[in-house]
């Protein structure tokens, strides 16, 4: 099949079609074939690879955060509310230190693992630690056990908890230890191991942890 184009003085194309097809078909005939070039031309062209949208740091527009956001997140911490005890489940510090002092030794018990808030009742659990803790006392020695706790509450309450607790220390090291010979007394808020309150005159609740304690002593 062959066609020829012309140009008609209207501006309209003619097309002359020597193999009997009407002239409506031979028009649909040749813009489909100037489709298929144009597809085959953009299929057959090199495609550039996307450039993907990045964030822009000099994009502009109201601050994620506002001086107000910022002013509303902000809280102070006041030692006031820090006060807490010490917990026996929690406990990440050892039931008991060993001190030297001069020629005596003493094994510090920290109160708080020992006993429950305002409570003289031994735990079970720190019993149960005592014959490994008192290893290092000779046989047949004596030793103190006093007994201490912090400067909050009544002078005379606090000097009975600290006895009432030294004496439940000594029972439970009479049972495992029973060849020591044991003395007790109890001290109330004397000879404090660290300051109770700061400087100036807050309550210091970790100092005030450190002071409820139970000692044994003896002489090396």
């Amino acid at each position: 099949m062959r066609l020829q184009s012309g140009t008609s003085g209207a501006g309209a194309s003619s097309v002359a079609v020597r193999s009997g097809l009407t002239p409506p078909l031979a028009s649909k005939l040749i813009s489909r074939v100037i489709l298929n070039a144009c597809l085959i031309g953009l299929l057959s062209f090199p495609q550039a690879p996307m450039a993907l949208a990045t964030p822009s740091s000099s994009v502009s527009g109201p601050p994620l955060v506002t001086p107000a956001m910022s002013a509303d997140a902000t809280f102070l911490l006041d030692a006031a509310d820090a006060s807490f005890g010490l917990d026996r489940g929690d406990a990440t510090v050892p039931v008991s230190s060993s001190i030297s002092d001069g020629d005596h030794q003493v094994i510090r018990l920290v109160s708080d693992l020992l006993f429950a808030f305002g409570s003289a009742e031994l735990s079970a659990a720190v019993s149960q630690q005592l014959p490994e803790i008192l290893a290092d006392i000779p046989q047949g020695h004596a030793v103190q056990i006093n007994g201490y706790t912090d400067a909050i509450g009544d002078d005379g309450a606090n000097l009975i908890l600290s006895q009432q607790r030294a004496q439940a220390v000594a029972s439970a090291v009479a049972a495992a230890r029973p060849d020591l010979i044991a003395t007790v007394a109890g001290f109330g808020e004397a000879d404090p191991v660290a300051a109770n309150a700061n400087a100036d005159g807050s309550d210091n609740p970790i100092n005030r942890a450190a002071n409820r304690r139970v000692e044994i002593v003896w002489q090396s």
